[in-house]
């Protein structure tokens, strides 16, 4: 009946002095509050007290966007990367942009769909907290901007979009094949010009949206903001060490085992393919190597064996591939750009949960008592330079963490509902939004 019981027990508990070494946080958790209470310890003085550790060895934009008053109170060993792209084509040069310049874009383009079917005005008003906080809360001092021309221009926009949730309204067992292929091919055919875009892989993610989302180039444009480049960090897991620690150094060892150069680095694995942990690693050297694999050539071939009375392919070593003795075997050339990559026909061949190389839909059918060898195309794990400069930029670029406030978007919800039902003016909303949300952050200091 209430999501948030486990939060509220834990909060219980640390009030009344049950405080753990180490928290893991998460976003239902009142980070602000933990913050403004000092119960986190300043891991830069742990750092910097660390003979073996070096904060230049890692990505500094990350840390300083989990930064309070100077001070690295949480840290996240890996991360993603949320943003807003859109076909090149459609954005007029446009490589980034503040709140103004989107909405002469919006006014400019009214033939565009901006958003995608899914995003609604309550969705829209919760992004505008995930991605542009910042934009409107000071992190040093608390002091908010809600009464600015950029926040009264995105309520505006937040206005002309509808109240219903478009999934609420479909019936799955009406709509058949055609719909779907409609739905995925919206952007490719310039009826939504945003979609959202999760960097979690460097190659694998960006190949995605070329191939399979926009099937074209496409600029990661972001949500608009006045700081940054619009793109919001997810981290794959956060945690911080509390003041009250009895244990620091040992709690500061177990955090910095997560970026140690062991758990930052690509692993590559038994059939060929790479493991490159959980997201995007903060370690320099991690990322380096995960940009000089996703720029390496492939020097041969990957090969598959199917076979042995079942399916089985892995990728194989040329010279042993052509010891085997194999038959000719008719295949369906599959073009994998015009394939998701849930689909059947792609195979995971490192058991990662990536996919690495594709084979027919028919020939998963077949079985062979002897084994053959196939081709395994992998062309998803690979970047040209300017690709991978592009991608470079958008991670070093990212400054806002996406960090829920239901609180926050709870205030912004309820008093811009007066402005969009007509019932009170643009500039008293934004007034008593700008009032209570300064009374808020100012309480949670």
């Amino acid at each position: 009946d209430d999501w948030n019981a486990g939060t509220t027990r834990l909060n219980s508990d640390l009030v009344s002095g049950k405080i753990p070494d180490i928290l893991q946080i998460n976003e239902s958790m009142p980070y602000d509050s933990y913050i403004s209470k000092n119960l986190f310890t300043d891991l830069y003085a742990l750092m910097d007290a660390d003979e073996s550790f070096n904060r230049g060895d890692y990505l500094e934009n990350i840390f300083k966007a989990y930064e309070v008053d100077g001070k690295l109170y949480s840290i996240v060993p890996f991360f993603t990367i949320q943003t807003l792209a859109a076909k090149t084509e459609n954005l007029d040069g446009i490589k980034h942009w503040n709140v103004k310049e989107f909405m002469e874009f919006v006014k400019s383009h009214p033939d565009f769909q901006i958003f995608d079917y899914g995003y609604n005005r309550s969705s829209f008003l919760e992004s505008m907290m995930l991605f542009s906080r910042d934009s409107f809360i000071d992190r040093e001092t608390g002091e908010c901007h809600f009464d600015s021309d950029e926040f009264k221009a995105l309520l505006e926009f937040a206005g002309t979009l509808t109240t219903d949730n478009f999934w609420e309204n479909i019936d799955y067992n009406e709509v058949g094949e055609d719909f779907w292929n409609e739905f995925d091919a919206r952007y490719a055919e310039n009826r939504v010009l945003l979609a959202d875009v999760y960097f979690y892989r460097l190659a694998n993610s960006y190949n995605s949206m070329m191939n399979y989302t926009f099937k074209g180039p496409f600029t990661m444009v972001g949500f608009p903001s006045d700081n940054g480049n619009g793109a919001a960090i997810d981290g794959s897991f956060e945690l911080a060490i509390t003041n009250r620690s009895k244990h620091k150094d040992g709690a500061w060892e177990f955090v910095k085992s997560f970026l140690s150069e062991e758990k930052q680095m690509p692993v590559e694995t038994n059939w060929g393919g790479w493991n490159f942990g959980n997201g995007i690693p903060v370690l320099k050297k991690a990322l380096d190597r995960q940009f000089e694999i996703a720029l390496t050539p492939d020097e041969e071939e990957n090969n598959g064996i199917i076979g042995g009375g079942d399916i089985s392919v892995m990728p194989m070593p040329r010279e042993e591939t052509e010891a085997v003795e194999t038959e000719a075997v008719e295949t369906e050339a599959v073009d994998d750009t015009e394939i998701d990559d849930t689909s059947e026909d792609f195979i995971d061949l490192d058991g990662d949960g990536i996919v690495d190389g594709v084979i027919s839909a028919e020939d998963t059918d077949i079985v062979v008592d002897e084994p053959m060898v196939v081709p395994i195309r992998n062309n998803n794990d690979k970047l040209t330079q300017a690709q991978a400069d592009e991608i470079r930029a958008l991670i070093e670029g990212a400054t806002q963490v996406l960090r829920y406030d239901e609180k926050l978007n709870a205030i912004i919800t309820e008093e811009a509902e007066s402005y969009f039902s007509g019932q009170k003016s643009l500039d008293t909303v934004v007034s008593i939004i700008q009032n209570r949300a300064e009374t808020y952050i100012s309480e949670s200091r």
